[in-house]
């Protein structure tokens, strides 16, 4: 039986790691050139064997269970889904057209915005599934023009119909969450009356929720509401229901904050993310990968987590060849989504 010590730095010769026979005076020594996984801090691949009659090195998945590339490319794969908003898409092409290139681009699903009718609803939802499109999520339509947190009465009520009839559409639909921006501070609106106004409103579309099982991801937006990662955590929380959870935009956050923070703050609670990407120098956003958002730093923080739901992009489209603006997401995507180390695969 023999055991792996780990690695130490030996002056002059790089690090080292030693073989050892259970119970006896350490004799091997093999000087380690390729394959530190960053992981677990121990060395897996050792080169080259030192030719000892008998001696055979024990298997790798003795000590770090390293996976092989199929295996991780798999795990990867099927760590997150990607997505996009549909208004996203070029407008200047047919629906069906729209949705079929978004999957041979390799995106897995759609998140839409309001429809009026349950027909009209149900039409695209079912033209998704044919293509092979799951609507993953609703965008509610009526919180910025009827915001959740006014101080005006009747636009408040009118906002939170507006949220139930945003509900609905995910009931229709078929889509398990819908993003609701929580309120917005203003000239008129103060900081505490937003926060007061906001929880009474979503406390009212509660019983609505959980009738419909559809659940209410509040979002971080430009709103000067919620600016905090552990005041966003703590408004979440404060309405103890797995009904009320956030919804993280990468792009929104480099205005006043870092993603990796928030994510680590947040935990659990983000069920979806948005992606984008922001030049904080021209504070303008930016095509993705052409930004400032640290995206290795963003994925391995959503791995830290163990978030496996939908990265939405949420890019307009090129002026151009509408077709070229979704291949691009695609590949983008796909580079985004291979970052970073996907726990302990021996990756690298």
């Amino acid at each position: 039986m023999l055991s792996l010590w780990r690695p130490r730095q030996v002056p002059g010769k790089g690090l080292r790691a030693v073989y050892r026979p259970a119970g006896r005076t350490p004799k091997i020594a093999l000087t380690v050139v390729t394959g530190f996984c960053r992981a677990c801090n121990l060395v897996i691949i050792l080169r080259p064997w030192q030719r000892i009659e008998g001696f055979r090195p024990p298997a790798a998945k003795d000590n770090c269970r390293p996976a092989r590339p199929s295996t991780w490319k798999a795990k990867e794969e099927s760590l997150v889904k990607k997505g996009i908003v549909y208004g996203c898409l070029p407008g200047s092409l047919p629906v069906r057209e729209r949705l079929v290139l978004s999957k041979e681009a390799g995106l897995d699903g759609i998140e839409i915005h309001d429809f009026p009718t349950q027909k009209d609803a149900e039409e695209f939802a079912a033209l998704a599934s044919e293509v092979g499109l799951e609507i993953h999520s609703v965008m509610a339509g009526s919180h910025w023009e009827l915001p959740l947190s006014s101080t005006d009465e009747d636009v408040r009520r009118r906002g939170v119909e507006g949220i139930k009839h945003s509900l609905q559409v995910a009931k229709w639909a078929g889509a398990p969450v819908v993003l609701v921006v929580p309120g917005v501070v203003n000239d008129d609106v103060s900081y505490a009356a937003a926060y007061e106004l906001s929880r009474k409103s979503l406390l009212e579309l509660l019983p609505t929720v959980e009738e419909l099982g559809v659940t209410m991801l509040l979002e971080n937006v430009w709103n000067k509401f919620l600016l905090s990662p552990l005041e966003f955590r703590d408004f979440v929380d404060s309405f103890e229901s797995p009904f009320v959870q956030a919804y993280f935009d990468v792009g929104n956050i480099l205005l006043y904050g870092y993603p990796h923070q928030w994510i680590e703050i947040l935990g659990p609670r983000i069920k979806r993310v948005h992606v984008k990407d922001f030049d904080v120098g021209s504070r303008q956003f930016v095509s993705l990968l052409s930004g400032s958002v640290d995206w290795a730093r963003v994925m391995n923080a959503l791995r830290g987590i163990g978030y496996n739901s939908y990265l939405t992009v949420e890019v307009g489209p090129y002026s151009q060849f509408p077709e070229v603006f979704i291949k691009h997401i695609g590949v983008a995507m796909d580079a985004i989504v291979r970052l970073g180390t996907p726990g302990c695969g021996c990756g690298g």
